[in-house]
């Protein structure tokens, strides 16, 4: 595995032992993590640049200037999935991990899959993103 750098959503800003965040957009914070050749290099918590707000494209941004390439979701709108995409960041569906080192495992051991089409949440009404 090259080098990498993984964008995690959570509920706090502890770190690995952090919860996960299954709103990907809404997130509190994001642990950030870079990897190589499998192993840890470093780890840092960043705010969600809009709280709760969510706005993509100032999340991407925020995501873009840590250097992220990949991003691990329990699910994710189809607005902020589109932006990531075109930033050019992977996204990988992780639906049983409970906290961000639990997902980071499973993503180095190579355990889970790119997101697919059914893991896209389609929000119609009720949600302003931009």
């Amino acid at each position: 595995m090259s080098r990498l750098i993984v964008a995690i959503p959570s509920q706090d800003p502890t770190g690995l032992a952090a919860a996960r965040s299954e709103h990907f957009g809404r997130a509190p914070y994001f642990v950030v993590a870079e990897t190589a050749a499998g192993g840890l290099i470093s780890v840092r918590t960043i705010e969600n640049p809009t709280g709760k707000d969510s706005p993509h494209a100032l999340v991407t941004k925020a995501l873009a200037g840590a250097g992220v390439t990949d991003v691990l979701v329990t699910g994710i709108g189809s607005g902020m999935r589109g932006k990531l995409g075109a930033a050019g960041v992977r996204i990988w569906h992780d639906g049983s991990s409970a906290t961000v080192r639990e997902s980071l495992e499973a993503f180095v051991s190579g355990s889970l899959d790119p997101l697919g089409d059914d893991e896209t949440h389609h929000h119609h009404g009720g949600h302003a993103f931009n």
